[in-house]
């Protein structure tokens, strides 16, 4: 039940902006564009460069998390789990502020600074000779938020000039632009008692007598009210963390991340290290390798599993939409052979209605699986825009027109010269301006240009995409299994 219910919430259509009147020439082109980041590539292959001296390590989790999410990574640090990557001189330490969710990224990252600061005094023994250089703050998500609002915090409430209280800080797959998916999360439970119709008007639509009964008792206003009831009522409480007050600060154009920004004014920023990480998933299915995730525990896979996605849709989706096709087709057979029936027998009025009401049966039948076929041939877009990795950008572009001197049709190339091969034509060069769709790399929830979003950077973005060059269904990282 609990996956079903995750299935009909994140179903929620988003209707794209009007296209102008050039787009249906201009995408006969190119009809979208993948942005990738001027980045580098980690992968567990990456070299791994030994560093002197000892290091106090914070790991900081995401939403709805706490320490424990980033155990197996705690471990890996400081204990030889994996031979290719050996254990690190350092104390790794998780943290949480779980408990500071519904007010401020101010006030958890307060929490976390007490909690950092108890621990140390709790090991002055060890620790009394260590320096602030050697602390680094590492933080996944929303917890990438609440470590750079630390050295927000360290850079404003010091005296001038002091510097921050750490060494370094990581963020892991945070969206320090702003998190698209907060912004339109009201939009997610709104349109999901839409998703909601579909899946029960498909699967009543596929028992008869069931159908039949369920239309005598209640109709499908029953339907309609009770998946807007699940959607203002149920939904909402499944979905309680991404409600958090916490989370408001950091939607697109949150007021405080353009607070966090302005720390680029600050030396002591500007020559504090930091690096962030970002991962991608194929674009092939984002909508399920997300939701699996979101459906169990991330916390489950070893070392270098975070790429092992893909069996939520194998085992429970699949099977379904194979279903949801096979009726479909089903019903359109049926439909056409009553037609044939009807064109040779109609003369005969009783069985002529008889073969009206079939029709209309099997028309009604048609017309649900239609719906959730094209719900889930549809989902995966309709996903990246709720994320918000893609957008409409304006372009001017160059294009040749070339006009057929027998049949007048005309054809649309890129190259000059491509009129040739149609023998006799006539070519005019045009210069077109269209939308084109900006398709960013993302994790599938946050994309790569937030992730990525620190000024000041020691050096590029890394980008986190294990096995992109391997033909299997084990590719990427998705957002929740980064820290892996």
């Amino acid at each position: 039940m609990k996956k079903t219910l995750l299935i009909i919430a994140l179903s929620g259509a988003v209707q794209l902006m009007g296209q102008s009147p050039f787009d249906e020439i201009y995408l006969r082109l190119e009809t979208s564009e993948i942005a990738r980041l001027d980045s580098v590539t980690l992968s567990k292959d990456t070299k791994q460069d030994s560093v002197e001296g000892f290091r106090q390590l914070f790991f900081i989790h995401g939403l709805g998390g706490n320490g424990s999410a980033w155990s197996r990574v705690v471990e890996a640090c400081m204990e030889s789990t994996d031979p290719d990557f050996p254990a690190r001189n350092c104390e790794a330490v998780p943290v949480d502020y779980d408990t500071y969710t519904n007010s401020s990224l101010k006030l958890a990252a307060q929490g976390t600074l007490w909690q950092i600061r108890q621990h140390t005094l709790m090991n002055l023994s060890l620790f009394d000779s260590l320096k602030p250089s050697q602390s680094i703050l590492i933080g996944h998500s929303q917890g990438g938020l609440v470590g750079r609002t630390l050295i927000h915090k360290s850079l404003h409430d010091q005296p001038a000039n002091y510097g921050p209280d750490f060494g370094g800080f990581i963020n892991v797959a945070g969206p320090l632009g702003g998190a698209a998916i907060l912004n339109n999360r009201d939009m997610i439970l709104d349109m999901a008692s839409h998703a909601c119709g579909k899946f029960l008007k498909a699967e009543l639509a596929d028992r008869k007598v069931v159908n039949w009964i369920f239309k005598k008792l209640v109709g499908d206003d029953f339907i309609a009210s009770g998946c807007e009831s699940m959607g203002e009522s149920i939904l909402p409480l499944f979905f309680q963390k991404y409600f958090d007050p916490i989370t408001e600060h950091y939607k697109v154009g949150a007021p405080f991340l353009d607070s966090l920004k302005k720390d680029a004014n600050h030396e002591a920023y500007r020559d504090l290290p930091k690096i962030t990480f970002y991962c991608v998933e194929p674009r092939d299915r984002i909508f399920w390798r997300t939701l699996s995730w979101m459906a169990k525990d991330p916390n489950g896979p070893g070392f270098f599993e975070a790429n092992h996605d893909f069996g939520f849709y194998e085992e429970n989706m699949a099977g379904m939409y194979l279903r949801y096709q096979a009726s479909l087709q089903e019903s359109l057979d049926r439909i056409n052979y009553l037609h044939d029936t009807q064109s040779g027998w109609g003369w005969i009025l009783g069985l002529n209605i008889a073969l009206m009401l079939n029709v209309k049966r099997h028309a009604e039948k048609a017309d649900a699986m239609r719906d959730i076929v094209e719900w889930f041939d549809g989902v995966h877009s309709e996903w990246e825009a709720v994320i918000g990795t893609s957008e409409y950008v304006w372009v001017l572009d160059t294009c040749y027109i070339c006009t057929d001197c027998t049949s007048g049709k005309r054809r649309y190339c890129k190259e000059e010269g491509c009129c040739a091969e149609l023998g006799c034509a006539r070519s005019a060069h045009s210069v077109l301006a269209g939308y084109r769709t900006r398709i960013y790399e993302n994790d599938g929830v946050v994309t790569a240009p937030s992730a990525s979003d620190l000024p000041y950077q020691t050096w590029k973005p890394v980008r986190v995409y294990p096995n992109e060059h391997v033909n299997t269904l084990h590719k990427g990282s998705s957002h929740m299994q980064v820290r892996n």
